[in-house]
Parts: C-alpha cells; structure tokens; sequence
C-alpha cells in the first residue's frame, strides 16, 4: 500500500494511524509506505513516528532534493539538511525504511558542484536504505501565462538561475555515485526524465555504475544530443 500525493502525513498522525491499522486489520499488507515532508515529520517528533511504525508504517520516501542549505533557501524547499537528517534519525531507530530522493539541475549550472557535494554528504551521514535519482524539469518557457509557468522562470528570467544542461545532470550523477560511500544503499534512476539509468547498491556496484556512466559520455556527441532529444522531458 502507498499513500502518494506528497504529504499525507499532514491528515495527522491519530488519523493515520487509525487508517494504516484498519488496512493491515483487512488485507495482507505486505508493505505500507508513503511521501512524507520533512517539515511535517519534524513537527511529528520521534515519540510519533514510533507510533507510525507501531501502526505499520513500513517505509517512508521524503524529499532530500539537496544537501545544500543556501540551494534549498533559494528554491523555497520549507526545510534544511539538518532537518532531513534528524528526521532519518528518528524514523532509522523506528525501524521505518527511508528513501530519499535526490534532484539533478536543481543547482543549474553555476552551483552544481556544491549541490552534489552536499547531497552526498547528507547521504553518507544518514545511510537510507534508498537513494532515487530524478531530474528538474523546468516547464512553460513558451506558455502565455504565469499560471502555466513554473515559478523558477522569475529568477531564470531574472538571471539569477541558470538551468543545467542534459550532460550537466549527467555528469552531476556521475560525480554524487563517485562520493557516495561503499554502504548498504540502494541508488536507482527509476525515472523516464532520467537521461541514464542505473541502478545498484552502491557497496556492491559503485565501480560498474560509474563505468556505465563513462561508458555513454565517451560516446560521439552526436550521439549523445540524439539520446537527450530522445529522453526529453515529461512527468
């Protein structure tokens, strides 16, 4: 069982509870997972998530995105990394599962570095059992209408954020499997917007995870332009 729609945790940990306990009463679950912000399971505290995990609450995926606090400042993330850590903290000693997910371009072209730098530092303090690769997809640069338009176009207008290239999140993947430690974590690209996809734990295929990586940046560019024009863009 999964609760989506990105926070569902906010309906309240009581209410919750109360759900997830009438979904094991009625059926075999074999798995109860769900988004969760942050924020919200910081407001929650430790003493709550254990009683998420009493309830059944098996694995939780939140949005790291960034380990970089100035980066997730600018993006009005809502949270910082040592938000994120402590969380993982508490719900690592509930015995809840964590599962981040990390977003490629969101420090564009200038900061990439230090996005990727940051993120796997938070990654290798915390040691999720997951780590989910996805890419920011910036929509609407010919849309009319504010509505229709990501909001990040202001600054990208602005010149205050310059997006990241395909093989600059190609190369921003390379570099964060490259500075993620040989531990029990599993790394996965399980996303169409992903321009390469690998997957692995990286105490065991680290080495083949980057050589695949090689693998394509060593190809003509040519035919790396066709592969990005191929893959484009889509939720």
């Amino acid at each position: 069982v999964f609760f989506g729609d990105a926070d569902p945790l906010e309906i309240g940990v009581g209410p919750f509870c109360e759900i997830a306990r009438a979904l094991r009463h009625r059926m075999e679950v074999s798995r109860l997972t769900a988004y969760a912000r942050a924020s919200t399971l910081r407001k929650a505290g430790p003493e709550n998530i254990r009683k998420l995990a009493e309830a059944g609450l098996n694995r939780v995926h939140i949005g790291l995105e960034s380990g970089d606090p100035a980066l997730l400042l600018f993006h009005r993330k809502g949270q910082s990394p040592e938000m994120v850590k402590e969380v993982a903290l508490w719900l690592h000693d509930a015995g809840i599962e964590v599962s981040f997910y990390v977003l490629l371009g969101l420090g564009g072209r200038d900061t990439w570095r230090g996005h990727i730098s940051e993120t796997a530092r938070v990654i290798n303090e915390t040691v999720p059992q997951y780590v989910r690769i996805r890419r920011l997809w910036i929509y609407g640069n010919d849309s009319p209408g504010d509505e229709a338009q990501c909001p990040l176009w202001r600054e990208i207008n602005a010149g205050e954020f310059i997006p990241q290239t395909p093989e600059g999140t190609v190369r921003e993947l390379r570099l964060l499997i490259e500075r993620l430690e040989p531990a029990p974590v599993f790394l996965t690209s399980d996303h169409a917007n992903n321009y390469i996809r690998v997957s692995g734990m990286m105490d065991m295929r680290k080495k083949e995870m980057l050589t695949e990586i090689d693998a394509f940046l060593a190809l003509p560019e040519e035919a790396r332009e066709a592969h990005y024009q191929a893959v484009g863009s889509q939720i």
